[in-house]
Parts: C-alpha cells; sequence; structure tokens
C-alpha cells in the first residue's frame, strides 16, 4: 500500500496569546493536516504537563506557544 503519514502533532498554546501568535498557531494548524488543537493551558502549570496531554491526545510530537509579557512568544 502507499505510505501515510502516522505522525500526529499537538498545537497548543498558554493563555494570554497575542492574536499575532494564535494566527500563527492557525497557520501552523493548516500547513500540517495531522496536527491536533488543543485548549489553551494555564501558565502555572510546569512544563512536564505538555507530555502528559501529548499522551492523552495520542500525539506523537507537540508544538507549545508560550506568551510572556503579553509581548515575548516562545516555542518548545
Amino acid at each position: 500500500g502507499q505510505w501515510k503519514n502516522k505522525e500526529r502533532v499537538l498545537i497548543f498554546s498558554s493563555r494570554g496569546i497575542s492574536y499575532r501568535a494564535r494566527h500563527l498557531m492557525q497557520d501552523l494548524r493548516t500547513l500540517m493536516p495531522h496536527s491536533k488543537p488543543d485548549t489553551k493551558m494555564d501558565r502555572k502549570d510546569k512544563l512536564f504537563v505538555v507530555n502528559e496531554i501529548c499522551e492523552m491526545k495520542n500525539c506523537n510530537k507537540c508544538l507549545y506557544f508560550e506568551a510572556k509579557k503579553k509581548q515575548d512568544l516562545y516555542m518548545w
């Protein structure tokens, strides 16, 4: 049979991101048809929680956007 991309990428962010970051996330989702969206994560949660969310959603990889001081955007 033909090869199928079975990689699943979870794309989500912290609370308080700007509209530009949200549109960037949306563009990444449209570029990757194998991605899955998720709700926002609280800033108080630690980064290891991201791995747990990934496992619960049955995803192989994760893109996590974190906004600091409403200006800087970090991608983990």
